[in-house]
């Protein structure tokens, strides 16, 4: 080998050295580069609770939820006693109780017995002694066709007294004898006519 050789030799092997580089680093160019994964997060996951809704309440204080109110309290010490109207009257008899029905009964039968009266001048006079059922039944009555105009006050007297309340007094008139049916509401309370009727002597 000549001395010229030797460089030529050299610059061969220098330009393969060269070739191999460049061939490694076109294939390293044409790899394809691996793709880029999205990191994950190692923060734990957190939920978001929404709390259940309360009950509102209104402006007197107690829950719209029926099963949120306080249970009743009673109290008292028993059943109250309410006042009621039917109250049965209840009397005896005794002298005080005869002779005012007799003197009422008396009194009443005359001025019944009125017939020269015009109505409205015998029914004002008249019905203050009657109750207020009977004053309302004699307004149909005809004062002119009462048939006495005398009691004789004095001959009254009791012919039923089965009860302390209603009783019947007879006395006589210059029409024969009639008969008042009186009653009342109570021991102290005054004795009122109920009706006015010609004795029945059948």
């Amino acid at each position: 080998m000549t001395i010229a050789a030797k460089p030529r030799a050299a610059m061969i092997a220098a330009l393969m050295l060269l070739a191999v580089a460049v061939t490694a680093t076109v294939a390293g160019c044409g790899r394809a580069q691996p793709e880029r994964s999205t990191p994950v997060s190692t923060s734990p996951a957190t939920t978001t609770i929404t709390p259940p809704a309360t009950a509102t309440t209104d402006p007197t204080g107690l829950s719209s939820d029926p099963l949120d109110w306080p249970t009743p309290t009673v109290t008292g010490t028993g059943p109250v006693d309410h006042p009621t109207d039917d109250v049965v009257p209840t009397a005896t008899w005794d002298d005080v109780s005869r002779q005012s029905l007799i003197s009422a009964a008396g009194h009443a039968l005359a001025v019944y017995g009125q017939p020269g009266l015009d109505f409205q001048s015998w029914f004002t006079q008249v019905a203050p002694l009657m109750t207020a059922d009977a004053s309302n039944n004699y307004r149909m009555v005809d004062p002119s066709n009462i048939p006495f105009d005398q009691v004789d006050t004095a001959s009254c007297q009791i012919t039923n007294d089965m009860s302390a309340l209603v009783a019947t007094v007879t006395c006589g008139t210059n029409a024969g004898p009639w008969e008042v049916i009186e009653a009342r509401t109570g021991q102290t309370q005054p004795w009122l006519a109920v009706s006015f009727l010609p004795q029945d002597n059948g």
